[in-house]
């Protein structure tokens, strides 16, 4: 016999790791889930798919940059291991969404288990409304943000007062394995210092001074311990304690100490950000145009020929030569400095968003017109059909030197369950005469 405690015990732990899987699921492969949709349905412009992509103009009204990447871009080192790679969330979006279908978002007033109570309504509400409430495509998340697989095992707020209920956004930068790590939101960095100190639970910091500031750091670097698994206040699945930065409502974690005092040298101003890059800027303003609430940034586009490598690498049975012939089929890009791809939402619908920074407006509108031929014309690397088979609409156009492109999927929402690196390098890649020339010659 189940009894109503153990069945609600259940529902809770099934929501804990359904929305964990979805958040974690950038880093690869997105994980399939029946409807990926959240809130009221849209209609959809054609039922299914037509074989064809139509395409019309994106309204290019200007729309503030979310101040959520805003402010995680102004502290993100300037570095070129950093600019290959960022992800980013803007979770206000995400919370509103939630609390309109009934799972509101818990306050500090709310008590230390106030998580697991919204999941717990979050799962009812999905039982009762047949939503899927997890499955919002977004970029995966830092250990300190919560919204891992970590966080729906562990919660930090008993042992540093915030939770993933203070979170409203959330950055990784740098190698996937060892990322820089960032949160913003209603964090009250004095108060959180406090809270780790008293901790009586909590690993034994060292304290270390640097320009001024002050961090924590938990053993050596990279190393962990199994038996420190998960262990407050915030170590990780490989038992790796990390080291923490809190700074005027940000905090920031990392497993090395060059990553961690970059972080300081920048909020001391020694040490530029990748907001100070004009091509940073231009895309996060970008994606408000789009409506973009999560995205990856890298200012180390695809240049054709490492598309393919990339495509073989991620496609077990592809050789480069045929992900290169794949690729050349339609006309690649002209050279541009920075792609991004994110997810937004038009009226309940999630459709993906590709953002281009280009050396001049010329070449953005060159680039605008191939990057829609790529779309609806072009087949998918991994030889499982065109693009027109995920993707029933475009919207694109140009901005100053930014193409904008919004990518809305046909009904079964195969598109969403792609990873953020097939749409770059199958779609966003570029090739020049000279490396055409020299890559012919080997």
């Amino acid at each position: 016999m189940i009894t109503p405690g153990r069945s609600r015990f259940r529902v809770i732990v099934a929501a804990l790791v359904c929305f964990a899987l979805v958040a974690c699921s950038g880093d690869g492969e997105p994980v399939e889930t029946d409807e990926m949709q959240l809130g009221p349905t849209a209609d959809v412009v054609r039922f299914g798919s037509t074989g064809a992509v139509e395409e019309s103009s994106l309204d290019m009204k200007f729309v503030p940059a979310s101040p959520r990447f805003i402010e995680l871009l102004s502290q993100i080192p300037n570095r070129l291991e950093n600019r290959e790679a960022i992800w980013l969330n803007d979770f206000l979006p995400i919370w509103s969404a939630w609390d309109s279908l009934g799972a509101s978002r818990p306050t500090d007033e709310s008590g230390s288990r106030a998580m697991e109570q919204f999941y717990s309504d979050l799962a009812l509400s999905q039982s009762s409304s047949g939503v899927n409430l997890f499955a919002r495509p977004r970029m995966s998340s830092p250990r300190i943000s919560g919204f891992d697989i970590a966080g729906a095992i562990t919660n930090s707020y008993q042992w540093l007062g915030f939770d993933q209920r203070n979170v409203d956004g959330s950055a990784m930068a740098g190698p996937n394995n060892q990322p820089l790590e960032l949160i913003v939101g209603d964090l009250d960095t004095s108060s959180i210092n406090t809270a780790l100190l008293d901790c009586t639970r909590c690993r034994e910091p060292e304290v270390i001074e640097y320009e001024g500031e002050t961090y924590y750091s938990w053993g050596p670097e990279l190393i962990g311990d199994l038996d420190d698994r998960f262990a407050p206040p915030m170590f990780d699945h490989a038992g790796r304690g990390g080291r923490m930065f809190f700074h005027e409502g940000t905090v920031m974690r990392s497993l090395l100490d060059s990553q961690i005092t970059s972080l300081v040298d920048v909020a001391v101003g020694k040490l530029s950000s990748v907001l100070d890059i004009p091509e940073f800027k231009l895309a996060a303003e970008a994606h408000a145009i789009a409506g973009t609430y999560a995205a990856w940034f890298s200012d180390q586009p695809f240049e054709l020929f490492k598309a393919a490598t990339i495509a073989a690498n991620l496609n077990a049975g592809i050789r480069p030569d045929q992900a290169l012939a794949t690729l050349q089929q339609v006309e690649p890009l002209e050279g541009f400095d920075l792609v991004s791809v994110g997810w937004g939402v038009d009226t309940g619908t999630a459709y993906a968003t590709i953002v281009i920074i280009n050396p001049s407006k010329a070449i953005a509108m060159r680039n605008a017109k191939l990057l829609a031929d790529r779309i609806k014309l072009g087949r998918r690397v991994n030889h499982e059909g065109d693009w027109a088979s995920l993707v029933d609409k475009i919207e694109i156009g140009t901005s100053g030197r930014a193409v904008i492109a919004k990518l809305f999927p046909h009904n079964n929402q195969a598109l969403l369950t792609l990873s953020h690196l097939e749409l770059a390098y199958s779609l966003a890649v570029y090739t020049n005469s000279a490396s055409l020339l020299t890559n012919r010659g080997n």
